[in-house]
C-alpha cells in the first residue's frame, strides 16, 4: 500500500511532471528540426530561420512588461485585487505595444523593406505579424501562471506549438514554411484562449494610470536588460543572414537548433524555479543569498555544463547521417558553448532584479551588445572570416556580460574585497574552464573522434557536484511545492 500510495504521489508531482513533459516536448522538437533540415535544405531552411529571427525581434518588442509584472506581483502575492489590476494594466501596455508590430507590417506594404523581401515572403510576414502580437500576450499570460503555480496552461503554451509543428513536418512534404506560419498562429490562439478561460486574466481588475506607469518604470530597464542580451545572438544571427549566402544562414540555422535544445532542457525547470528564487532574494542576510547562488551554480550552470558534454557526443554522430550539414562540426560546438556561457549569470541577474538593480543589468547587457558590434563587425567585414568564427566573438561578449554581473551582484550585497581575478575565477571556475577549453581545441582542429574527452574531465573535476544534483531533484520529488512562493 505504501509503495502504491508513493507512486501516486509521484505521478501527481507537479514539478516532476512538467519537467518530464518539458523534455519530452523537446525530444519532439529536436526531432522536428533534424526532418526539416533534411526535407528544407540549407537554403529554406535559411529562410525559416530568418522567420524564426524576426519573431525573435518581435518578441523583443514588450518593454520589460512581463518580468516586471512578475517581480511586482510576487510582491503583493496576498493581495488579490492589487493583483487583478497590475495584471489589467500590464495587459493594457501589451496592447498598446503589439500596434507597434502593426506599424511595422503596414509600412512593408507600403516600402517593401529589401531585407524582407530578400527571403521571398509575402502573405507569410503578415501572419508572423499577427502571431507575434498574440505572442506578447501569450508570454505575459506564461509569466503570471509561473508566479500562481499553473503548471498546465504552462506545459500547454510551451508545448502546443512543437507538437503541431511535429505532426505538419511528417504530413507535408511541399509548402512545409506556410503551412510552419499557419501552425504558429493556430498554437498561440489556443494558448491565450486557455489562459483567459483559466482565469489568468481577470476581468475584474481595472487599468489603473498609476500602477501603469509604476510597471514601465520597472520594466523599461528589465526591458533595456532582454533587448540587449538577447540582441548580442540576435546581432550575430543577423549579420549571419544579410552577410552571408542563405545557404550558410540554413547551416548555422541548423546548428543553433541543436544547440539551443541543450539549455531549453534546463530551462524546462527552471521556469519553474524563477519566481520562488526572486522571493528568496528578498533578504539582507548576506550567507543566505551566497547559499542561494551557488545552489544555482549547482543546479543551473552544471547541469547546462553535463548536459553540454553528452549531447555533443550525440550531435557529433548524428551529423554523420546529414552530409549537407557534416561540416557544421565546429560552428555547432562553438554555439554550444555560447549558449551554455549564458547559465554564468543566471543566479547574479536573478538577485539584481530582486534587489531592483535593473539599471545595472541594462548596463551589463548594453556594454556586452557594444562589444558583439565591434567584434562580429570586424571578424565580418575586415577580416572576412567564416560565419562559425563569429559565433566565438559572441562567446567573448557573453563572458563580458558574465563578468560585470558578477560584479554587480557582490557590490549589491555589500562584499568587501572585491577584485578582477575574484570575479574571472568566479565566473570560469577551473573545474568548467578546463573541460570547455578542451572542447574549444576539439572542434578548432575538427578533431571530433575524441568529442568524448570534456565530458571524462568533467567528470574527474566534478564530482561532488553530481551528489548536489541528487539532493535538489530528491527534495523536488518529495516535496513539489518547494517551487510555490507562498511555501
Amino acid at each position: 500500500m505504501k509503495n502504491s500510495f508513493s507512486l501516486v504521489a509521484l505521478f501527481r508531482n507537479k514539478v516532476l511532471v512538467y519537467a518530464i513533459s518539458r523534455y519530452l516536448v523537446s525530444g519532439v522538437s529536436f526531432l522536428t528540426s533534424l526532418i526539416l533540415a533534411v526535407k528544407l535544405g540549407s537554403y529554406f531552411l535559411g529562410i525559416w530561420g530568418f522567420i524564426l529571427l524576426l519573431r525573435r525581434y518581435f518578441q523583443l518588442i514588450n518593454f520589460g512588461i512581463p518580468d516586471s509584472t512578475t517581480v511586482l506581483l510576487i510582491k503583493c502575492k496576498d493581495n488579490n485585487t492589487l493583483s487583478a489590476d497590475y495584471i489589467k494594466s500590464s495587459v493594457g501596455w501589451i496592447l498598446l505595444l503589439s500596434g507597434v508590430i502593426i506599424l511595422f507590417a503596414i509600412s512593408h506594404s507600403i516600402f517593401n523593406y529589401p531585407f524582407i523581401s530578400r527571403y521571398g515572403l509575402t502573405w507569410e510576414f503578415y501572419i508572423v505579424c499577427i502571431t507575434s502580437c498574440l505572442t506578447l500576450l501569450n508570454d505575459l499570460f506564461q509569466k503570471i501562471a509561473r508566479v500562481r503555480g499553473r503548471v498546465f496552461e504552462l506545459t500547454f503554451y510551451q508545448s502546443i506549438i512543437q507538437i503541431l509543428s511535429f505532426a505538419i513536418v511528417l504530413i507535408c512534404n511541399t509548402n512545409l514554411i506556410p503551412c510552419l506560419v499557419l501552425v504558429y498562429l493556430l498554437g498561440n490562439i489556443l494558448s491565450m484562449y486557455l489562459f483567459v478561460k483559466n482565469g489568468n486574466f481577470p476581468f475584474t481588475g481595472k487599468f489603473r494610470l498609476g500602477i501603469a506607469k509604476e510597471i514601465i518604470r520597472k520594466g523599461i530597464y528589465i526591458f533595456l536588460y532582454n533587448f540587449f542580451f538577447y540582441l548580442v545572438m540576435m546581432f550575430t544571427r543577423t549579420i549571419i543572414s544579410s552577410s552571408y549566402e542563405i545557404a550558410d544562414f540554413g547551416n548555422f540555422t541548423f546548428a543553433y537548433t541543436l544547440a539551443n535544445s541543450i539549455i531549453l532542457l534546463v530551462d524546462a525547470v527552471a521556469a519553474l524555479l524563477i519566481p520562488k528564487l526572486l522571493d528568496k532574494y528578498n533578504t539582507n542576510d548576506t550567507n543566505a543569498i551566497n547559499q542561494t547562488i551557488a545552489q544555482i551554480r549547482v543546479n543551473y550552470m552544471h547541469v547546462s555544463y553535463i548536459l553540454l558534454f553528452v549531447m555533443l557526443i550525440f550531435f557529433t554522430i548524428l551529423l554523420k547521417f546529414f552530409k549537407d550539414y557534416n561540416m557544421s562540426f565546429s560552428v555547432v560546438v562553438y554555439t554550444s558553448m555560447t549558449i551554455a556561457l549564458q547559465s554564468h549569470s543566471f543566479a547574479y541577474t536573478t538577485l539584481l532584479l530582486t534587489k531592483n538593480k535593473e539599471k545595472e543589468l541594462a548596463l551589463c547587457s548594453m556594454v556586452a551588445v557594444f562589444a558583439n558590434v565591434a567584434l562580429v563587425s570586424l571578424y565580418a567585414y575586415y577580416f572576412h572570416l567564416p560565419y562559425q568564427y563569429l559565433v566565438l566573438a559572441t562567446w567573448v561578449s557573453y563572458a563580458i556580460h558574465a563578468i560585470l554581473c558578477i560584479y554587480f551582484a557582490r557590490k549589491t550585497v555589500n562584499e568587501s574585497g572585491i577584485s578582477v581575478w575574484g570575479i574571472i575565477a568566479e565566473c570560469f571556475p577551473l573545474s568548467i574552464s578546463m573541460p570547455t577549453l578542451c572542447l574549444f581545441s576539439i572542434a578548432y582542429t575538427d578533431q571530433r573522434i575524441i568529442i568524448f574527452l570534456p565530458l571524462v574531465l568533467y567528470i574527474l573535476l566534478n564530482q561532488s557536484v553530481f551528489k548536489h544534483i541528487a539532493l535538489s531533484l530528491k527534495k523536488i520529488i518529495v516535496n513539489p511545492n518547494i517551487v510555490d512562493i507562498k511555501k
